[in-house]
């Protein structure tokens, strides 16, 4: 992709929230009068054509949608739509909201486009029959939740055009500081260095990232180095002191009472009771 979207790799996905609203709804329209008449949502409504045409509008844009190309609307603006030419119009929509931090509008963070093409449409097709099948099933909530979420970030990866300026002064700071702890998670320094990102004072610092993220920088660092540390632990080529080690701790009896005190089990027992060493 030619465009940067380096804001977006900025985000750990922890930090993204994504709520469905009402069923999906799969429309396939062939009538004149078929139309949406200045209704206002509550929250965000992706429409994506399958076949046919249908104009959307609402606010100052405007766009006749066609197979493979997507409108999002936004939550309180009255927005209007009707069917044009003989063919059905066939779509599907669904209703949610996407927050960062569990309070901010994703959208408020980025400029993008609300219409456009789907750069892989025979993928994005794919996962939409499967998606309409899952629906109609009424079953496998968790499978429809996961295919929308892979649905919506190619729409968001598509449409992303920059980073909102007006907020990147509030919140790209500690976007900065959760790059920076991922790279150099293990180094004994990070907790140090990561605060040096913030133009702020060290203690508001850690209570904004707390507010943010619900705990302060030094114990994300912590349950960082330890989730690391979950992952090592089923490798059985590396000693539970080498591991300890690899994840930025110095004392191997320190790393394993905070290993306890987090999943209460230590790290032999974990190992023990995910991986067989007599494979």
């Amino acid at each position: 992709m030619d465009k940067n979207v380096g804001f977006l790799e900025l985000l750990p996905p922890e930090s993204l929230k994504l709520t469905l609203h009402l069923q999906t709804l799969f429309q396939r329209q062939h009538a004149d009068y078929w139309s949406i008449e200045n209704v206002v949502y509550a929250d965000y409504d992706l429409f994506i054509c399958t076949g046919g045409k249908a104009e959307f509008s609402q606010g100052k844009v405007s766009s006749l949608l066609t197979e493979g190309e997507a409108f999002l609307a936004l939550p309180g603006i009255p927005l209007q739509a009707k069917h044009i030419g003989e063919d059905y119009f066939r779509a599907a929509a669904q209703h949610f909201s996407l927050k960062v931090f569990g309070e901010i509008d994703f959208f408020s963070l980025i400029n993008y486009r609300r219409v456009l093409r789907f750069s892989n449409w025979e993928y994005i097709d794919t996962l939409l029959g499967r998606y309409k099948e899952l629906a109609a099933s009424g079953r496998k909530r968790l499978e429809q939740y996961s295919i929308f979420h892979t649905i919506l970030f190619e729409f968001i990866y598509d449409a992303f055009q920059s980073e909102n300026s007006e907020h990147k002064s509030s919140y790209n700071f500690i976007f900065q500081m959760l790059a920076y702890i991922q790279e150099h998670l293990t180094e004994k320094d990070v907790l140090e260095k990561t605060l040096l990102l913030s133009a702020y004072t060290h203690d508001y610092t850690s209570r904004v990232f707390k507010k943010r993220l619900g705990m302060p920088p030094k114990q994300y660092i912590l349950k960082s180095r330890l989730d690391l540390s979950q992952n090592l632990l089923l490798r059985k080529e590396f000693s539970i002191k080498e591991i300890a080690y690899r994840c930025g701790f110095s004392d191997e009896y320190y790393f394993s009472r905070l290993f306890r005190k987090y999943l209460n089990l230590s790290p032999r027992a974990f190992r023990k009771q995910h991986i067989s060493f007599n494979d």
